[in-house]
């Protein structure tokens, strides 16, 4: 019955741009000169429950600042330690007590790959093979590929992604996608891990369009607790543009695989979606919009790889406007032909 009555009142919220549970919460936050009609009815006024307000400061208090104002770089070990996959696993570990570390990257295929091989490793293949396993190859029992993160991550990026897939070091890469330096969970001991640190990983592998909105609303907790330990205003603000960018780009990648699965193929050509505004300027609030644009290779107005993109903008709009960021009351929208054209026109236009 309840899901019954919350489907019947999800299009009714819609009308009023109430698009999340977060945005219902506080909509019902406003409604004071209802409360004591409510009461008299036998309603429970939960969101002015005394308890689930404790609970909720305790929540946010918990939110350590550090790992969303420090990045991969700041921390990461560097340069990382790097072996060949035929050195042999006696040699490897003389090599992690000599150097004190937990970890080495395992290179094969003349380089072009990269994985990991710890102590844990090691210790598993002696306890299976005994002596047997010291003059194997440390290629045989490293892990791969290399899980990495990028230099200029946040650390919170990292703490989630070691969490959901239950690593303790991580590659981390730079721009050019070269392994720069190792994290490892003793790197980030000193972090106070929670709850709300797997934002970043969360949205970054949500494989389904509705559950980007549960994911993007922890954006509000993360926000409050950094807000309440005095972290600057413009730190939050990177922080929450960064999470715009992410979901942006992975709403991008599941409108891409929807498009494909009803037939209307691959981009037809290399493209870029842009996000503009405070968002691209790292400078964004809670109470935010889109604002995104898309450069595609080539083609002309209203052509196949115009229309092609036309699809794409709109479903992207869709997906955010649904996750909690709403549409943009200016249009600046990749779904607007203004805000979607190829990089030759876009060229013209600046240059005029």
């Amino acid at each position: 019955m309840t899901a019954e009555a919350f489907l019947a009142l999800a299009p009714r919220l819609m009308d009023k741009g109430i698009r999340t549970l977060a945005e219902l919460e506080q909509a019902c936050r406003g409604l004071h000169h209802e409360a004591p009609v409510e009461a008299r009815a036998g309603w429970y006024d939960f969101l002015h429950s005394r308890r689930d307000g404790d609970a909720a400061r305790r929540e946010t208090a918990r939110i350590d600042s550090y790992p969303y104002r420090h990045l991969a770089r700041d921390v990461m070990r560097s340069p990382p330690r790097i072996v060949d996959a035929g050195l042999h696993v006696a040699e490897t570990l003389a090599l992690l007590m000599r150097e004190g570390i937990g970890s080495v990257f395992v290179r094969r295929n003349e380089g072009t790959e990269l994985g990991i091989a710890t102590q844990g490793d090691v210790l598993r293949a002696v306890d299976r093979d005994a002596a047997a396993a010291l003059v194997r190859p440390i290629g045989e029992i490293a892990r791969f590929p290399l899980e990495t993160v990028a230099a200029d991550a946040f650390l919170y990026h990292a703490l989630g992604r070691m969490a959901r897939r239950r690593f303790r070091h991580l590659g981390v890469r730079d721009d050019r996608g070269r392994v720069i330096g190792v994290l490892s969970s003793r790197d980030l001991l000193k972090q106070r891990a929670n709850d709300a640190l797997d934002l970043g990983d969360e949205i970054e592998h949500t494989q389904a369009p509705e559950d980007f909105g549960v994911a993007w609303a922890k954006l509000a907790l993360v926000a409050t607790g950094l807000d309440g330990e005095g972290v600057d205003a413009r730190d939050v603000a990177a922080v929450i543009s960064r999470e715009l960018c992410g979901l942006t780009r992975r709403v991008c990648q599941i409108a891409e695989r929807e498009m494909e699965a009803q037939g209307l193929g691959p981009a037809p050509v290399p493209y870029v979606m842009l996000v503009l505004g405070s968002g691209g300027r790292g400078e964004n609030l809670l109470a935010m919009d889109q604002d995104n644009a898309i450069v595609y290779a080539e083609g002309e107005p209203e052509g196949e790889e115009d229309r092609w993109f036309a699809r794409i903008g709109a479903r992207v709009a869709d997906m955010l406007h649904h996750s909690g960021v709403s549409f943009c009351k200016g249009g600046v929208m990749a779904k607007n032909p203004d805000w979607r054209m190829s990089a030759p026109r876009w060229k013209r236009r600046i240059d005029t």
